[in-house]
């Protein structure tokens, strides 16, 4: 769910939007644009992770105060005092993620030993140009219309280079049924491949960690675990096809969400249209 809220009491026109899915209930999102808000020092009881896009501002933390810029970051934990407000009549652009961090912990043990509950981050600044282009990207990737699992997949890729970055977090090696359950990932999504399928929903019938599944999983097979669910609909649709099922039906029928998706995904795998596809296999067009 996305909403954008236009306040027309600063000097000029800000714009806040406020992003959450329910498919993702441990993040939600938002920005803001033009603003020239204020705020006291205070609390969330998330992980907030934020950059600074336009503009100056006085960053204020319990234990940091500093003056940053364009292409700063901010950590902070939960419960921990601070405040973020741009220089006296001057407005800012920022983004922002609160995570909440029984969600994350649950990715700091599985790949970290000896983890069992959130583990704070130390650091509460960074200029990393490379993650900071992450967020924003990451931002923009949520607010966009991907399936569930992608988004999944996305999350758990950045966060897991994030606590690379700035938690000292080392990949753990499975146990030795590892590539069994790796199968069964795979015969499940191929087997469930029209459905729209989470990572929650097939690292339960693997028996595997979201972590380690989407490591795992392109280590093995090269692919993550969509981009194989997206050929194995694929593969499906050309079958489909080949039959005489017409080009909205097969969409439809393959698990695609609208045919444009379709017309995507089957182009970039076959070099050729769904029609042209067909036109050639059986010498006519539906």
């Amino acid at each position: 769910m996305r909403a954008t809220i236009k306040d027309r009491s600063m000097k000029d026109e800000a714009e806040q939007t406020f992003w959450h899915d329910e498919n993702l209930p441990y993040i939600e999102a938002r920005s803001a644009c033009n603003s020239y808000a204020c705020y006291e020092k205070h609390t969330h009881p998330t992980l907030s992770i934020g950059v600074v896009e336009e503009g100056i501002s006085k960053y204020h933390h319990q234990r940091f105060s500093k003056t940053i810029g364009s292409g700063s970051i901010v950590i902070i934990n939960p419960e921990e005092v601070h405040s973020c407000n741009p220089k006296p009549n001057e407005h800012w652009a920022y983004k922002m993620f609160n995570i909440d961090p029984c969600w994350l912990a649950e990715l700091q043990g599985e790949m970290t030993e000896g983890v069992e509950k959130y583990a704070p981050f130390s650091v509460v600044h960074s200029d990393d140009k490379f993650l900071y282009e992450s967020i924003r990207s990451l931002y923009h990737f949520l607010l966009a219309r991907n399936e569930v699992i992608e988004k999944e997949i996305r999350l758990i890729q950045f966060f897991s280079t994030f606590l690379h970055r700035f938690g000292g977090a080392e990949f753990k090696i499975s146990d030795s049924n590892g590539n069994k359950k790796l199968q069964l990932a795979r015969d499940y999504i191929a087997d469930n491949c029209t459905s729209k399928l989470s990572i929650d929903q097939i690292s339960k019938a693997s028996d595997l960690s979201g972590y380690y599944l989407i490591r795992a999983f392109k280590r093995k097979y090269g692919l993550t675990p969509h981009a194989f669910q997206l050929d194995q609909r694929v593969n499906l649709s050309k079958m489909m096809l080949k039959s005489g099922m017409n080009l909205a039906e097969t969409a439809f029928a393959a698990g695609f969400s609208d045919h444009s998706h379709f017309h995507l995904c089957f182009k970039k795998r076959v070099a050729a249209t769904p029609r042209q596809y067909q036109e050639q296999v059986s010498g006519k067009a539906y």
